[in-house]
């Protein structure tokens, strides 16, 4: 028989995740999260999504780097799973974002709703000067080039999942009669940001949300002024988060 576990023991996750926030703050000279909260120490959120966030895991850059951030794209896809709609992530990546949504969000797409995750597999289009950092340019041309095949591979188990393959805002057109519920928009620079979030964020349903990924990150000062920019006007309000990200929602 199974024994129960101790609600005192403590996981070998949790222990090394504990170790690892000492680090940090020893590092840093402040907590940059306390060991409590849940994304670190609480594996149960996680069983759902172990397949998607284990493609997190390469050598040298373990899954935890980016828990914070996967994290906060699974709370956000299941606020909205009561609205209707489809998805899209704009700069899939390797496809964890994408696959974390559609898992999130499994069961909910209607017969004409989609998750539609966008990307060249070029890499980063060439940086323009408002993405250039105080410190020089961070940016160039080709960087976080990756394999469609892998986004493949994680995006299979959805049948509702479209790979949109070609450079930013040039596939929009295909969807532009679609209302979208949730839009991940991680593509780094200022001008397919700026693309992204205009086209997006008009299509978005009431309540629905965009998640800025790179927001907050220095690295990526032009996708800030870019949603800067627009929201100064629209007049919604930026929801900056301590991950780096930001949310928007669509009032309605």
């Amino acid at each position: 028989m199974k024994q129960a576990r101790n609600p005192g023991a403590r996981s070998r996750f949790e222990k090394y995740m504990s170790k690892l926030a000492d680090r940090a703050a020893a590092a840093s000279g402040r907590m940059l999260y306390k060991r409590g909260v849940r994304f670190l120490g609480d594996p149960e959120w996680r069983a759902p999504y172990e397949a998607e966030l284990a493609a997190d895991e390469r050598p040298g850059k373990p899954v935890h780097r980016a828990l914070d951030r996967r994290f906060m794209v699974v709370q956000l896809a299941e606020s909205v799973r009561g609205l209707s709609g489809s998805s899209a992530e704009c700069g899939a990546f390797r496809g964890v974002g994408s696959a974390l949504i559609c898992r999130a969000l499994e069961g909910t797409y209607g017969p004409d709703d989609c998750h539609f995750a966008f990307d060249a597999f070029e890499g980063l289009p060439k940086p323009v000067e408002a993405d250039r950092a105080k410190t020089g340019q961070w940016w160039s041309e080709g960087d976080l080039k990756t394999d469609r095949d892998q986004v493949e591979r994680l995006l299979s188990p959805f049948p509702h999942a479209r790979i949109e393959v070609g450079w930013i805002p040039e596939r929009f057109p295909e969807v532009g009669n679609r209302r979208f519920r949730l839009v991940h928009v991680d593509v780094d620079l200022f001008e397919p940001t700026r693309d992204s979030i205009e086209f997006f964020f008009p299509r978005l349903v009431p309540g629905g949300a965009l998640l800025l990924d790179d927001h907050g990150v220095i690295s990526c000062p032009g996708a800030r002024k870019a949603a800067v920019e627009y929201f100064a006007k629209s007049g919604e309000p930026i929801v900056e988060l301590p991950s780096g990200q930001a949310i928007v929602w669509k009032r309605g």
